[in-house]
């Protein structure tokens, strides 16, 4: 098996992420008229199918992804206050992603469903590029192959979402 981040830190990592998405989606499912205002329209068709629009998703999730792997090989040897930045940022990107994809499976249900057959992809490549940070001290020469899951990940996802998602 190709070592990526330590198998512990990706399973809880993991559990985090999806524990984040379950307490949004409880949230947005008991107030229901208060976690709609964060989307103006029911979800409906916006893709047409084309690489232009693969390459239009992989462009917006990488950053988000890569920031952790970024401040991995950058960050992760340079002292308590640095760990401690990079820290609240993967975790804020974890948050923020986690939280909005759980508050719009809580609010829409299953009408958001056919919309989302790239989501287990992406969830798999927030998780292992944020375990990569929390990992490198202990892995730091699974770094690139991390790096290269993630891209991968991310353009499987972009292909699934572009293709596999109800069209215009």
């Amino acid at each position: 098996m190709i070592a990526l981040a330590g198998k512990r830190c990706l399973g809880r990592t993991a559990a985090a992420v999806l524990a984040l998405m379950a307490l949004a989606a409880a949230a947005a499912a008991s107030s229901p008229a208060a976690a709609r205002e964060l989307w103006a329209e029911a979800p409906h068709p916006v893709l047409a199918g084309n690489l232009g629009e693969v390459a239009d998703v992989l462009l917006t999730n990488l950053p988000a992804l890569f920031v952790p792997l970024l401040l991995a090989a950058t960050l992760a040897g340079q002292g308590q206050a640095w760990r401690l930045l990079g820290d609240l940022i993967t975790a804020a990107i974890m948050v923020a992603n986690a939280a909005l994809l759980g508050a719009a499976l809580g609010s829409w249900g299953e009408r958001l469903l056919p919309y989302l057959p790239h989501l287990p992809l992406e969830l798999a490549a927030l998780t292992c590029s944020s375990a990569a940070w929390w990992s490198r001290r202990e892995h730091p020469r699974a770094l690139w192959r991390s790096a290269v899951a993630v891209l991968c990940l991310a353009l499987l996802a972009a292909l699934l979402e572009v293709y596999a998602t109800p069209h215009r």
